[in-house]
């Protein structure tokens, strides 16, 4: 059928969309329910698993793998069973979990239905899965089957999408952060002006004294830098803690995500709060050089 047809690879597959999955008294629908051989399957999704399965295809009972939220969420282990809906005639199919994927991406999930002869009457091949490198393939098979009723889809293209979806919320919770940081900026340059009238007269008897600039240099300085120093080693441990326990305090609301922190983000981000943060002292600084004594010490 795809001789003809620039293609490295062709594998059969069983796909249902918009399948129902019962852990227990709680239902989760998923975007796409994929059966074929396991080999192909991890060939074309790349997945990792928590740990190696021996997974050649069971012709005894159906098992599914899925994604890791999901041993969270509703505290599942490998050999627990849930029950899976096909289709509205297909339903209460029992499956093994034998293991999970450890993808961030959890609308796939995969059974071994494909193999079982039990299911050979009821479920049927539907859907093959292409590689190629060759990117008018695509066009050259809908050309050639789309009067056939043939869907040509591209399934990268499908996960894109909802790549996309899932970077547009990223998108979002970064300009809420951006939000917050602007606030930070404005807090702390705000109180750098409040501390410096409240001890404007400190200063100008500091100076009377024989304190000259370098040495208010030296201080403000001194000061701006034990400021950062504890905020990046607060930040530091937050972050990491958060980490380690903020997917896990998620569950309270059946949710469950692992967010690691980028080090470049962190070090950009660090960067920015140093060059705010000695901004302002600098400021700080030039408004005592420009402090008059004389009127500072007539007030008091």
């Amino acid at each position: 059928m795809l001789n003809n047809f620039d293609v490295s690879k062709v594998d059969e597959a069983i796909v249902y969309q918009n399948t129902l999955l019962h852990f227990g008294d709680e239902s989760k629908r998923f975007s796409f329910n994929i059966s074929m051989e396991y080999e192909s399957f991890i060939e074309h999704f790349q997945f990792d698993v928590t740990n190696p399965i021996n997974f050649l295809g069971s012709t005894e009972s159906p098992e599914i793998i899925l994604p890791i939220n999901f041993k969270y969420i509703y505290d599942l282990n490998a050999g627990d069973t849930v029950t899976m809906d096909l289709s509205k005639k297909i339903t209460g199919v029992s499956c093994i979990v034998v293991g999970f994927f450890e993808t961030n991406f959890d609308n796939v999930v995969y059974s071994n239905i494909y193999s079982l002869p039990a299911y050979e009457d009821i479920v049927s091949i539907n859907t093959l899965f292409i590689q190629t490198d060759n990117l008018d393939t695509q066009r050259e098979l809908i050309q050639n089957y789309s009067m056939d009723m043939y869907y040509v889809i591209s399934f990268q293209d499908i996960m894109a999408d909802f790549t996309d979806f899932i970077l547009k919320v990223t998108d979002m919770y970064a300009f809420l952060s951006s939000i917050l940081i602007v606030c930070f900026i404005i807090v702390m340059i705000n109180n750098t002006i409040l501390l410096f009238y409240s001890m404007k007269s400190d200063y100008a008897k500091l100076k009377i004294l024989g304190l000259d600039s370098s040495g208010f240099a030296k201080i403000i300085l001194k000061e701006a830098a034990i400021i950062f120093f504890i905020l990046v080693i607060c930040s530091v441990l937050e972050t990491f803690v958060l980490t380690a326990y903020f997917p896990k305090m998620m569950l309270v609301f059946h949710y469950y995500k692992v967010i690691n922190p980028s080090i470049l983000g962190m070090i950009c981000t660090f960067g920015l709060v140093g060059i705010v943060l000695f901004s302002s002292y600098y400021y700080y600084l030039l408004k005592i050089k420009q402090m008059n004594v004389i009127e500072e010490t007539k007030k008091y």
